[in-house]
């Protein structure tokens, strides 16, 4: 359990909540027309970087409902310090 506390502060920003990573990392986000255009003439999704933070939205997503299974429905509303803290007391670096 520790060790997936540790990856989820891998994946979230210093000083930010956790109820934001998900919007960040591509969460309901909408294209400009620009975008469309160049999605439908390439036929992909315009660029790697898209897919990296999809994997990494994912990530986030599964590392906190482990959290959440094991108990604490808070885990989107802790910051990085906090989770820091509870890596730190469990004896992880």
């Amino acid at each position: 359990m520790a060790d997936t506390w540790e990856q989820k502060t891998g994946r979230v920003s210093s000083q930010r909540k956790r109820e934001g990573a998900p919007q960040r990392l591509g969460g309901n986000k909408k294209i400009s027309s620009a975008q469309k255009w160049k999605l439908k003439k390439t036929g992909g999704d315009g660029s790697e970087s898209g897919s990296q933070k999809m994997s990494s939205f994912l990530k986030l997503t599964e590392l906190a409902n482990k959290i959440i299974e094991t108990g604490n429905m808070d885990i989107y509303q802790e910051t990085y310090e906090m989770i820091k803290l509870k890596v730190h007391s469990a004896g992880i670096q």
